[in-house]
């Protein structure tokens, strides 16, 4: 079994209003695209202002899957912390055929955690990953 990873390279869809780390550039991508196992926590970050439920969604390279593979899932992880003693919370999510697609929210440990949302289905069709997809 192999497995592909790919890290943001760039912004897809936004709402609300957030916080960056360093502020310039003033993109987000470039302060979520840590190497998987070489996190910088509070050297760059993208910080949800005032419970605003806002998105970000990312672009990514395409992935080289041979044709005539399965596809058991995509996962999509990310590493978050909660700043404050309320309650806060993050969540994964797709873009599929340009529709948005959030997975299942989950509150944020007061340490920055990681964490990780499978698809085992593709969201916009209901059936399995193809090669395509």
């Amino acid at each position: 079994m192999a497995t592909e990873v790919r890290l943001p390279t760039g912004d897809s869809d936004v709402s609300s209003t957030f916080t960056l780390f360093p502020t310039s550039p003033a993109t987000r991508w470039d302060k979520v695209d840590d190497p998987v196992g070489t996190p910088d926590d509070n050297s760059t970050y993208v910080m949800g202002v005032n419970n605003a439920g806002g998105y970000a969604y990312f672009t990514f390279p395409v992935f080289t899957i041979p044709l005539g593979c399965t596809i058991e899932k995509v996962s999509v992880s990310y590493r978050s912390y909660g700043i404050t003693t309320s309650a806060s919370s993050s969540y994964a999510g797709l873009k599929v055929n340009g529709v948005r697609y959030p997975g299942a929210g989950a509150d944020d440990p007061t340490t920055y955690g990681n964490r990780t949302v499978d698809w085992t289905l593709n969201p916009n069709t209901g059936s399995a990953w193809t090669v395509a997809d």
